[in-house]
Formats: C-alpha cells, sequence, structure tokens
C-alpha cells in the first residue's frame, strides 16, 4: 500500500529541510505559532474559520516553496471547502462562509474601500503642491510635479518643465551620452515581463525583480492583514501599488531587487540578512541604499522614513528652489 503524506506531514518536512523554526516561520508570515502548530498536525478546529485555514495553508505552502495550488487541492479533498481561494484577495478579512453571491459583493466593496483610500491619499498631496504652485503661479498638476523633481531641479518657475514616465532617465549619467541612454531605457521597458499584474498601477513608483524564484509579501504596518503574499518567479517583476505605510518581508534577500523610478538600486540584502518590515516608501528605500543597509547582515525590521515626514521635505525643497528661481528672474 502506497502511504501519502497528510498536509500537516508535508508542510513540516519542507520546514525541517529548510531548517526554519515554527517561530521563525510565524513571524515571517505573521500568522500565530499556535496556528502554524495546529496545521502542520491537521487540527484546524483553533483556526478562525475555513477561509483561514485555506489562506494560512496558501501561505505557508508558498513560503516553503511547495505547490499551493496541489496542497489546495489535498485540502478540498479533505474538508470539502468550497471557496474559490484563485480569486480571493491576499487581504483575507472576513469569514468566508457565505454564499458566493455575497463573496462576491464583499470583494467589490472592499475593491471601493481601497480606490476611496487611494483616491484620498493622492488629493491629500495634490493640495500640498497647489500651496507651491499659487506662490509661484504655476498651473502644475501633482503628476507633472513628481516627474518633474524626478528629472531636474526647476529651471523656470513660470514655464516649468513637464515630464512623463516614459522620457524618466536613470539619475548620475553623463549628459553626453543621453541619447544612448534613453535607446537602452526603452529596450528595458519592452523587456519587462509583469506578474500577476496586467500594468502599472497609477503613480507606482518602486519596482520588484526576482532574481530568482523569490518568496515576498506586501502588509500594513502594525495590522493583521496581507495584500500580497506569493513567489516572483525568476527574471518576473512586480509594481508596487503605492499605498501608504505598507512593508516588505522577504525571505532570500539576495534574490530581490528593488528598482526606483527606472534606476535599479540593487538587492535587498545579502543571503543571510533578515528583512521584514522594510518599508516600500521612495524615502525610506533611498535611506535604506544611500547608507549602505543592504551591504550588511544586520537583520532590517520596520526600517522606514515616516511617509508625512518625506512629504513635508519634498513640499519644502520644492517651495525653496521656486522662491530662489522666481528672485533669480527678477
Amino acid at each position: 500500500m502506497v502511504h501519502t503524506l497528510s498536509i500537516g506531514e508535508r508542510l513540516s518536512n519542507a520546514r525541517h529541510a529548510l531548517n526554519k523554526k515554527r517561530s521563525t516561520v510565524a513571524e515571517d508570515l505573521n500568522i500565530r505559532e499556535s496556528y502554524i502548530e495546529a496545521i502542520e498536525n491537521n487540527d484546524y478546529s483553533v483556526l478562525p474559520g475555513k477561509a483561514y485555514v485555506s489562506g494560512f495553508i496558501k501561505s505557508y505552502s508558498e513560503y516553503l516553496g511547495l505547490d499551493p495550488e496541489d496542497i489546495l487541492k489535498m485540502l478540498k479533498a479533505t474538508q470539502n471547502l468550497q471557496e474559490s481561494y484563485e480569486n480571493m484577495p491576499q487581504q483575507i478579512y472576513k469569514d468566508y462562509q457565505r454564499t458566493r453571491n455575497v463573496f462576491v459583493l464583499s470583494v467589490f466593496c472592499l475593491f471601493i474601500v481601497i480606490a476611496g483610500f487611494s483616491y484620498y491619499s493622492f488629493v491629500d498631496h495634490e493640495i500640498n503642491i497647489r500651496k507651491i504652485e499659487n506662490k509661484a503661479s504655476s498651473t502644475e498638476t501633482l503628476t507633472s510635479f513628481f516627474n518633474q523633481t524626478q528629472k531636474k531641479d526647476i529651471k523656470d518657475s513660470k514655464n516649468p518643465v513637464v515630464g512623463n514616465d516614459s522620457s524618466i532617465l536613470v539619475k548620475a549619467v553623463d549628459n553626453s551620452n543621453s541619447d544612448n541612454v534613453v535607446s537602452s531605457t526603452k529596450s528595458d521597458k519592452a523587456e519587462i515581463e509583469l506578474y500577476a499584474q496586467k500594468s502599472k498601477p497609477p503613480f507606482a513608483r518602486v519596482l520588484l525583480k526576482a532574481k530568482k524564484d523569490v518568496w515576498f509579501q506586501i502588509r500594513p504596518l502594525h495590522k493583521n492583514r496581507i495584500y500580497v503574499s506569493k513567489t516572483l518567479p525568476k527574471g518576473k517583476y512586480y509594481w508596487v501599488t503605492p499605498w501608504e505605510n505598507v512593508v516588505l518581508d522577504v525571505s532570500s534577500a539576495n534574490n530581490l531587487e528593488i528598482i526606483i523610478d527606472e534606476k535599479n538600486m540593487g538587492q535587498v540584502g545579502s543571503a543571510s540578512k533578515r528583512v521584514k518590515g522594510l518599508f516600500l516608501d521612495v524615502k525610506s528605500l533611498n535611506t535604506y541604499y544611500e547608507q549602505g543597509e543592504n551591504r550588511n547582515n544586520e537583520a532590517v525590521e520596520n526600517y522606514y522614513k515616516n511617509p508625512i515626514e518625506m512629504v513635508d521635505e519634498i513640499v519644502e525643497s520644492e517651495k525653496d528652489k521656486i522662491e530662489d528661481e522666481t528672485k533669480d528672474s527678477e
């Protein structure tokens, strides 16, 4: 008779093969250690509900490098779970013991909440920018303001240069070779293969690139939620949606690179570096790489530059530049 390992045995064996403790897994996945132990013992009665069973097992199997589809098929066969996990959002927020119609309605409501939150954030930024524009008699929009600061300093406050995503070049490049850089940048764009995304989200500036297959997750700080938890295949890219106060957890820091405004900042860290809670706002990431945090072996946990402080610094910096240019023009 052929003996088939249970789900818990497969997960436990894979964890031991990676020489990881339950406490380490629980911390990386933001799941209670008691839940990890219960899953490995095939005891799902202590978990909050069926949706959490499938969600936790899916994240756990991806983290261990197992095939989540195969594991969840086994789970369905033994527990007769009916929910459709393929279309389930990474942010598990309710007990999915409702009917299919109620589930679809819940997902739609979640989408509306996220869209409203994003819109509110961008409108708040736009208000700060317009305070500067009124003093300089400028009619720049929020989008042109951020693109302008990425390309170069303001040369003429009355006639600002408005850039777009396709014209942003890598920083610290000799002007004499700008033509070559443009053609190279465009060809690089054509080679980007997104994973689990159809296109670049609005206002996104941070891009993840997998050097090898690597597990990562994106979650809000101090909240028991997960926005994204998946294995990014080698050579694939993933855009980070610009939510506020989101952080990155990654299993193998040396296999994941971060690109900001088309500039490859390098790998997140060394093979032995533990990264949990790296803030994904541009200010924090620039500080992280400028200080060489990716080159040491010290563990990273909740490394960030306050997003509100970041916006205030940008506003003050641009305000000073506009006032200086206005004085020069007079």
